[in-house]
């Protein structure tokens, strides 16, 4: 379950804003590695898949320890790397022909979590 990962955990803040200079239009949490808990001005949150639409900063928990966090990505400016319709694949958001091969979607984008005081 993606929630077990993070009880009592690190909260971190992600940035998109360097993305492209605005909100992407969505992430979420892939493989348990962490859950976001505030999608930052203007976004919103879908707790039922762990994501986050119109984000420019979000907030996400993730595990005490943890030195990365696993995300899947979408905008329509970024190049994507999933077909989230082939099979066994699955998108935290997008609907009908809007996650095509080579799509706006970037599968397990592993963002470092840096700058923490131990």
């Amino acid at each position: 379950m993606p929630g077990s990962c993070c009880e009592g955990g690190l909260y971190v803040l992600v940035d998109f804003i360097s993305c492209k200079g605005e909100a992407i239009s969505w992430y979420c949490c892939r493989f348990g590695s962490c859950i976001p808990t505030d999608c930052g001005a203007g976004g919103s949150l879908d707790t039922s898949k762990f994501k986050c639409d119109e984000v420019t900063t979000s907030i996400v928990q993730t595990a005490i320890g943890a030195t990365t966090v696993s995300l899947q990505v979408h905008d329509g400016r970024i190049t994507g790397n999933y077909d989230c319709s082939a099979p066994g694949a699955s998108c935290c958001g997008g609907a009908g022909g809007a996650c095509a091969v080579i799509s706006g979607v970037c599968d397990d984008v592993i963002v470092p979590i840096t700058g923490l005081d131990t």
